[in-house]
């Protein structure tokens, strides 16, 4: 079942323009649980590649791997990102760092 605020395929190229920020939660990747990310467009998209180009090349959305595969989710709310990680990690038994939980570097 999809998490809240997760996009879509669909959603997700419709959000596509210059500076666009797009957070990454991956369900297990090198078998760390809720891992997150971010990346930031460039406004290009290239459907015949499947992929949407962000400011750093290593960072690109490959549709393929987040609409077939399965990755993980995408989302256009970093709150949305923030709480669907955090559920993964404490379903997995995962420590967050208080930075993690609060946003805030040594917050307790």
């Amino acid at each position: 079942m999809k998490p809240p605020g997760a996009l879509s395929k669909e959603e997700l190229l419709a959000l596509v323009k210059p500076g666009q920020v797009i957070y990454k939660v991956f369900k297990d990747f090198d078998e760390i649980i809720g891992f997150s990310s971010h990346t930031v467009c460039d406004g290009g998209v290239s459907l015949s590649s499947s992929h949407i180009s962000t400011i750093k090349a290593q960072k690109t959305i490959y549709l393929d791997s987040w609409f077939k595969k399965e990755y993980g989710y995408l989302f256009d709310n970093y709150f949305h990102a923030l709480a669907y990680s955090l559920k993964l990690k404490a379903e997995h038994g995962q420590k967050t760092k208080s930075e993690e939980r609060t946003g805030m570097e040594g917050a307790v």
